[in-house]
């Protein structure tokens, strides 16, 4: 055994990875024991798919043979296995054995079938004994669930068989799985949010047409629908399937626009667009209801001011929010009549408490009049996007624009929607991909308590179908060598962490994680079978399994309680918890998705990428969560994937926890068979006092986490971030970074916030920058980017009049990888192009000249470096990151000439110096390094004016759900939303990113970087 000991460490320094425990390590003997942590809590995990599928059937039927006509009745117990892929369902093959009786003889026989579960359909062989071995027929099989979960709700399919020639027959019976638990219970069975039905109200009749009251109502009205229109414009631009069709039909929409805003012009001179119908809209609705409370024409506004601010909070909390909250998810029913009740009853609450019970009160009439206004808002939006999914109803239609101005309005709003306050006590680290493995690897190493990766990829084979190296990594010297060291101290500690993996299928399927996720379920007595070209491998593999076997049979403790407990209790002990999630299951279909004939949830997956080490509800100091852009394979962590890692400590964390249970539960797993590490903790005793601690240490980040559910479920991710966008007040910066554009619901939210008076910037990647470069996602992106485009040249003056502006850009870097001067270069000349760049970091000259130092000083050190490999060199960044920034514009301009920004980039460059920039490049950045940036940053922040501070806002948001129409409504997703200072942390990463970036002027400029394929 000692023989494989120096390979595996020659193994590790030869790939450049740190050995994390040396494999001689052993704890004392002569440390005294400790108490046992408690009984023993068996761990439940989901597993990994079956192979093998079996199935036990009953059928009745009627043949029509050469021996006489007869009914039919029997048994049958066959096997299934996939062919392809087993989320596509296309095609496998089953064999079954059957037995009954047939015209009240003994019957039985053997089938053979390819069967694609997609499609319902099989086809095949049947040999029947009692017609004769030689007499085979053909089999047509059709096999559907009859509900979403199946036949009972587990998983059992109605099935049709038609035994074709002389010898045919007909049978209807049902095929339930065997050995499969949890088909039928992996999905929710309903499609949609159930709403409140609508109430019987009886409203109170109009107004007299023209009366006072009516005409402001209908002031309001005409307000309400430019509101809407300008808030949702790009569901009217843009129709035409090739790419002058689109750009004409945009052209003549915004031409058409431009024409009735010039007749909207007069009313209120000097005001931009958005702002003029925002305020018409608040005043006339303020006037209506003071002039209904009876006040005179001259004190209408003053009088109704505070009556409309009660309606429009009821209208809030009661339709907006909890409409707009099931944005990406089909209502049921699809109307607010139902919220709408329940607003007009508080409204009326609270004109109640004020004295007035009067149920005829004209103020009443006011509010369903606005209530009304509002439907036919909902009904306008239904009509433009044609998908219930992607209604949403403007914030400004009840909140005015004082209510979400400062940072502290918004974080409350975004509470009171999601219903997760924002919590302090965090601190966060913005970390390039490339740590990514190196942080899970330490993870995995100190966890005391517990272990989650929960991850979308966790590779078996990279992209030449290899042994995946960082699989590989991960699993030797990440997993078997924190399991050595602690069994190496379970008889000193007396404790063993629990280490989880959750896995989407997806990438499971189709990049072969078996071969390290048996390993992992079985570490002391599964043997990985790799290549004779990959013996290192192999043989590092043996010597860490060997140094396990080895610390668990010198275990005292162990071997005790194993005697105890049973033998098993060790196997299913020291391994690696894996759970599959999301499997294929055929058994939930629906009309809503597409497919013949009703389309399967397999394609609805989970993209989240979290690691939890040691997290607690009880204590908010505990443990860490790594929010990853990554997975775990080679191909995530290459010196050209361009994309980010947030560390964060503190009580945000904790929602991560709490989400892990929910996808367990929702996988089929039982409340009572959680694993005890993922199961709710009370919080600890005074936690306002422990987070106020932590915040004295230094962690002042305040933090939230938002989920996507997979599938049906709520889509708390997207809701929060289009209501971020919705919010943003005029004179904020909206920076937004993603690799995959595609749902316009996205694109209409930021061209709103642009027309409200933001200054957006949304960056995609070119198609030879893109991870992704298929002609589907590239089209979408292509497509999107064309009309805003168009937009941006036709509309602009119209935007910037508001104080906004709007610019397309697409990740185009064409520096080698590992040449920080060619960078800095390429940065430098981006900002010298674009005027508009300079004036979003308005750095000094002091701070140019630097940087154009720090250039030449690299250039000279360069030529004492080492060529960069042409196959390295020629190899593009890819763009995969989904990063936001938002921030005030006269907040950012002030931070941009503070010393300590200066300060902040002064080190920055000096990482680059010594080979190591932001990211994409080869080597570690030290944490230390990166939090000194971010100290310097917050520096400067808090030496900026309290009267600075206290009137604006920053958010930065980094996730895994992206801006294409699976992450908006079909697939699982997170982010993680950092509010106030702590934001600037990403501030300079989005100051590189911009200057690697093509900003589109024209369309044949965006053509050429995004071809059509050939």
């Amino acid at each position: 055994m000692t023989r494989r000991r120096p390979l595996a460490l020659a193994f590790a320094l030869a790939a450049g990875l740190p050995l994390p425990l040396p494999l001689s390590a052993q704890a004392p003997d002569s440390a005294p024991p400790l108490p046992s942590a408690g009984p023993w809590d068996p761990i439940r995990a989901l597993g990994q798919p079956k192979a093998w599928k079996p199935y036990l059937g009953l059928a009745a039927g009627y043949g029509w043979e050469d021996e006489g006509d007869g009914g039919q009745v029997g048994g049958t117990l066959g096997i299934y296995r996939d062919l392809a892929p087993a989320l596509t369902g296309r095609i496998g093959w089953q064999a079954e054995a059957y037995g009954g009786t047939a015209g009240g003889e003994l019957d039985g026989g053997a089938r053979f079938m390819l069967r694609s579960p997609f499609h319902l359909l099989g086809a095949g062989i049947d040999w029947n004994f009692r017609l004769g071995l030689g007499r085979p027929r053909a089999v047509v099989s059709l096999q559907l669930p009859p509900s979403r979960g199946g036949l009972l709700g587990r998983g059992g399919d109605l099935r049709l068989d038609w035994l074709a020639g002389a010898d045919q027959a007909l049978q209807v019976g049902v095929q339930f799985p065997v050995g499969q638990p949890r088909i039928g219970r992996t999905r929710p069975h309903a499609v949609a949010v159930e709403l409140p039905r609508p109430a019987r109200v009886e409203r109170l009749p109009p107004p007299q047409a023209g009366s006072p009251v009516a005409r402001e109502l209908d002031r309001m009205r005409d307000a309400a629908g430019w509101v809407t229109r300008l808030s949702g414009l790009l569901w009217d631009l843009g129709i035409g399937a090739s790419t002058r069709d689109l750009v004409a039909s945009t052209e003549i929409g915004v031409a058409v626009l431009r024409s009735d805003l010039l007749l909207r012009d007069p009313r209120r001179p000097g005001l931009p667009p958005y702002e003029r119908e925002l305020l018409a809209y608040h005043g006339a609705l303020e006037r209506a209801f003071g002039l209904a409370g009876g006040a005179p024409d001259s004190a209408a506004q003053a009088a109704g001011a505070p009556v409309a601010a009660a309606a429009r909070q009821a209208a809030l909390e009661e339709v907006l929010l909890p409409w707009n909250g099931a944005v990406g998810r089909y209502r049921v029913p699809a109307t607010l009549a139902g919220l709408a009740a329940r607003a007009r009853a508080r409204f009326a609450g609270w004109l109640a408490a004020r004295g007035t019970s009067d149920p005829d009160d004209a103020r009443l009439g006011v509010f369903d009049e606005w209530i009304e206004e509002l439907e036919a808002t909902r009904r306008e939006v239904a009509r433009r996007t044609g998908d219930s999914r992607r209604e949403w109803l403007p914030m400004g239609l009840a909140l005015r624009p004082e209510e979400h101005r400062t940072q502290a309005q918004v974080d409350a709003l975004i509470a009171r929607a999601t219903g997760e306050a924002f919590s302090g006590g965090n601190a966060v680290l913005h970390l390039p991909a490339q740590q990514f493995p190196g942080e899970l690897s330490r993870t995995i190493q100190e966890a005391e308590q517990y272990h989650l990766l929960w991850i979308d990829a966790f590779h078996g084979v990279d992209d030449l179908g290899q042994p995946d190296r960082i699989g590989f990594y991960q699993t030797a010297l990440g997993y078997l060598s924190a399991l050595t060291r602690r069994v190496r101290e379970f008889d000193r500690t007396g404790r063993l962490p629990t280490y989880l993996l959750l896995l989407d299928q997806e990438n499971y399927d189709e990049r072969g994680s078996r071969l390290w996720l048996d390993l992992l379920e079985h570490p002391l007595d599964h043997r990985v079978v790799l290549p004779e070209r990959h013996a290192a491998m192999d043989q590092v593999l043996a010597a860490w399994q060997d140094s396990l076997r080895d610390a668990v049979a010198g275990s005292r403790r162990l071997a005790g309680e194993a005697a105890a407990l049973g033998p098993a209790w060790v196997r299913e002990r020291i391994k690696v918890h894996v759970s599959v999630i999301n499997p294929a299951d055929f058994s939930f279909r629906t009309h809503r998705l597409p497919g013949f004939p009703l389309g399967a949830d397999n394609e609805q997956r989970d993209h989240r990428r979290l690691v939890l080490r040691d997290v607690s509800e009880a204590d908010p100091a505990a443990g860490e969560m790594l929010l990853s852009g990554v997975g775990v394979g080679d191909r995530f962590t290459s010196a050209e994937w361009e994309d980010r890692v947030l560390l964060v400590t503190g009580p945000a964390a904790a929602r991560a926890k709490r989400a892990a249970r929910e996808v367990l539960l929702r996988n089929g797993l039982a409340e009572r068979d959680l694993p005890a590490a993922l199961r709710a903790s009370p919080p600890g005793p005074d936690p306002a006092a422990r987070i106020a601690a932590l915040e004295a240490a230094g962690s002042t980040a305040r933090a939230l986490q938002v989920h996507n559910g997979t599938g049906w479920a709520a889509k708390e991710a997207s809701f929060t971030q289009l209501l971020l966008w919705d919010l943003a007040p005029a004179g904020t910066a909206i920076y937004v970074a993603d690799d995959r554009w595609g749902d316009p619901l996205w694109a209409a939210q930021l061209l709103a916030a642009a027309l409200r008076g933001c200054e957006v910037f949304a960056v995609g990647p070119s198609r030879a920058n893109a991870p992704d470069g298929s002609a589907p996602v590239m089209a979408s992106t292509r497509r999107l980017f064309i009309r805003l485009t168009v937009v941006q040249q036709e509309l602009g003056d119209v935007i910037r009049q508001g104080g906004g502006d709007l610019h397309i850009g697409l990740y185009t870097r064409r520096s080698p990888v590992g040449i920080p001067e060619a960078k800095l270069w390429e940065v430098d000349t981006t900002y010298g192009k674009y005027a508009f760049l300079r004036s979003q970091y308005p750095f000094p000259e002091a701070t140019w000249r630097m940087l154009w130092d720090h250039r030449a000083r690299m250039d000279s050190l360069q030529l004492g470096r080492e060529v960069v490999p042409p196959e390295q060199r020629d190899r593009l960044p890819r763009l995969h990151r989904r990063t936001q920034f938002l921030g005030s514009r006269a907040l950012l301009e002030q931070l941009a000439v503070r010393p300590e920004t200066h300060v902040a980039l002064d080190a920055t460059m000096r990482d680059w110096s010594e080979g190591v920039t932001a990211a994409p490049e080869p080597g570690p950045i030290p944490a230390q390094r990166r939090a000194e940036v971010t100290r310097q940053l917050l520096a400067g922040y808090d030496g900026m004016p309290a009267a600075v501070r206290d009137s604006t806002l920053l958010y930065f948001a980094l996730g895994t759900t992206a801006k294409d129409t699976r992450s908006l409504a079909h697939d699982g997703g997170v982010i993680a939303l950092v509010s106030g200072r702590w934001s600037l942390a990403a501030w300079l990463d989005f100051w590189l990113l911009f200057g690697s970036t093509t900003w589109v002027e024209r369309v044949e400029e965006l053509e050429g970087l995004i071809p059509l394929p050939d």
